[in-house]
């Protein structure tokens, strides 16, 4: 008889472990764009000016608008942006000042009349090298630094 008290009790507490697990919520932090990233931040893009195909978005970075773990010593070669199904977007690096802490970014997005739009801009992986492109951003480009006179 206490035997079978013991079993009952067992499978009793057997039971509720294994139901308080099924009704515990799973906790969903959003796909990841590659694990080799340790930072990723949010930035939401408003359109009200119609269907936008391949728009250049100008995203200015500073101290105040990314987190204390940003590297500003890197020129950005770890910058990555996705779009919110983690395919990597185009992008390209105007300015990049790590004295100042500021940088200007162009993004290739494509965007929705009337929505909000989220991106995301991954960094914090010393071993990237830049895929900075201004070629892949815009449909015309020429950043002049190959300009000489004569």
């Amino acid at each position: 008889m206490v035997k079978n008290i013991i079993i009952c009790n067992l499978l009793l507490c057997i039971s509720l472990v294994f139901f308080i697990g099924l009704m515990t919520p799973n906790i969903v932090f959003g796909d990841w764009f590659n694990s080799s990233w340790n930072y990723r931040q949010q930035i939401n893009i408003s359109n009200t000016a119609g269907d936008l195909t391949n728009y250049q978005v100008r995203i200015d970075l500073n101290s105040s608008n990314v987190g204390s773990n940003f590297n500003w010593s890197n020129n950005g070669s770890d910058i990555r942006f996705t779009n919110s199904t983690d395919d990597l977007l185009n992008f390209w690096i105007e300015s990049w000042n790590s004295s100042s802490q500021e940088a200007t970014i162009w993004v290739n997005v494509t965007l929705a009349n009337n929505t909000n739009t989220t991106i995301y801009m991954y960094y914090g992986n010393p071993s990237a090298s830049s895929i900075s492109n201004g070629t892949a951003t815009f449909e015309f480009f020429d950043d002049f630094e190959d300009y000489t006179d004569g």
